[in-house]
């Protein structure tokens, strides 16, 4: 369709201007479709229809421009006898949810400047006539390298392009960064996390946003690789030519081919927070070397600006926990605190409110009880937080203080054993045995001590 409107326009236009005018036509057309695409548009679209508009733009204006020079039979091509099909084209276009409507609009006005800017070379008398062929040609070629002019400068400036950026918070995870608008037309998941692309069947896109991994686990290449391969006979190539966001982050990169037999380059940037991982990056098309230079500027500029900031509900409970520090504020705290890994501060929060007289209220004491559960249980997984000194008398007195709960008893039985006090574990082990022996019975302690024990040959 949009071939039989530049056949028919084009040939109208070609006919009543010249061939060098034509040309001039043409270049305004596409610029003033490219211009407002790449500026004003979240759809990054491109066709023939620009021209189509462009020629069709120029037909009306010569009608309404040059009509009394047009010979009466062919003024029905020109001016009023086109608004119809201006209008039924026009309308028909609005209907299309994937065309780029800036880019027939500035395709009609690219067309109707050339017309008003210009005047026909045929209807001159030479010597005029050819400086108006050299300067339509000299127009037409400006016109066509105006992009080396306006690109650069968006380059710099990039939030005034693609529509302008849209800041994009994930408050749950703690991170802000900046998109292009346009990606911001169809937001989804790649592979589980939140992606944003250009259209739905593209296959590139930029991925942001927080996993869960097992404690004491990375990202690595391996784990990176089962991960966006999923398992496919594909072939896929590991890169190492991608440089990491900034100090703490790694990054991974591989090209792998999908079922359709096209190539796709993913880049990943990785940073850890405990047991959370913020993941990162883009995937679009390469040639099964590498990506244009251009497609990799685009999607990775929202990396340049991406930051990590402390999460809403880090922030809550920190503020909550500096105004009152009572049982309930601090185990919301030492919660919130354990989700980005930040032991050293978890073993501060847990300190200060295990190490009071226990509360009297019963929720309160249950929820001491539980402080003091967690601190000896981070103290068995991360043992660089232990005090230096004091360490063995608090447990102790831990244990005599709540002698009936199962949780602590198993985790200050274990780290006393864990310690080299394989006795007086045991003695512990025994007395609470004594006062719940089915607890005692089904809670393991007794096999796990006897593990770590017999691990280092029984030392007290």
């Amino acid at each position: 369709p949009n071939l039989a409107v530049i056949v028919y326009a084009g040939y109208r236009v070609e006919r009543a201007l010249g061939a060098t005018s034509f040309l001039l036509t043409s270049a305004a057309a596409v610029a003033g479709g490219g211009f407002l695409v790449a500026v004003f548009s979240g759809l990054p679209v491109m066709g023939s229809s620009i021209l189509g508009y462009g020629f069709l733009g120029a037909l009306l204006t010569i009608g309404f421009r040059f009509g009394d020079n047009i010979p009466r039979r062919h003024r029905r091509f020109y001016g009023y006898g086109n608004l119809l099909l201006f209008a039924l084209l026009f309308v028909s276009g609005l209907r299309m949810a994937q065309a780029s409507h800036l880019g027939h609009v500035g395709g009609l006005l690219g067309g109707i400047l050339a017309v008003m800017l210009t005047r026909p070379a045929v209807c001159l008398r030479q010597p005029a006539r050819r400086r108006q062929r050299r300067k339509n040609l000299i127009g037409a070629i400006l016109l066509s390298v105006s992009p080396m002019l306006w690109v650069p400068a968006i380059r710099k400036a990039p939030s005034i392009a693609f529509g302008g950026s849209l800041l994009v918070e994930q408050e749950e995870s703690g991170i802000r960064f900046e998109i292009p608008q346009r990606l911001a037309r169809f937001q989804g998941r790649l592979r589980g996390l939140p992606a944003w692309a250009i259209g739905a069947g593209s296959g590139e896109a930029i991925f942001c946003g927080l996993e869960s991994i097992p404690e004491g686990e990375v990202m690595d290449a391996d784990r990176f690789d089962a991960f966006w391969s999923q398992g496919q006979v594909f072939e896929t190539r590991t890169r190492e030519d991608v440089v990491a966001l900034a100090e703490g982050w790694t990054v991974h990169a591989m090209e792998i081919q999908d079922e359709k037999g096209l190539w796709f380059r993913v880049v990943e940037h990785n940073l850890q927070r405990g047991q959370w991982l913020v993941r990162a990056g883009y995937r679009i098309r390469s040639n099964g070397s590498s990506p244009t230079k251009v497609r990799t500027a685009f999607y990775g500029r929202f990396l340049e600006g991406l930051q990590v900031v402390e999460p809403p509900a880090l922030s809550e409970a920190r503020q909550a926990w500096t105004l009152k520090k009572d049982t309930r504020t601090s185990l919301d705290f030492a919660d919130q605190l354990q989700r980005i890994g930040a032991w050293s501060e978890v073993e501060e929060v847990l300190k200060e409110r295990a190490e009071r007289t226990p509360p009297n209220g019963r929720q309160a004491r249950r929820r001491w009880n539980r402080i003091l559960r967690e601190r000896i249980g981070l103290w068995n997984l991360h043992p660089e937080v232990v005090p230096s000194e004091g360490g063995k008398a608090w447990v102790r007195g831990a244990l005599a203080a709540v002698p009936r709960d199962t949780g602590i008893q198993r985790e200050g039985i274990l780290w006393l054993g864990g310690q080299g006090a394989c006795d007086e574990a045991k003695i512990a082990y025994d007395a609470f045995k004594e006062l719940r022996r089915n607890a005692a019975l089904v809670s393991g302690i007794d096999e796990s001590l006897g593990e770590i024990c017999s691990g280092n040959g029984g030392a007290n």
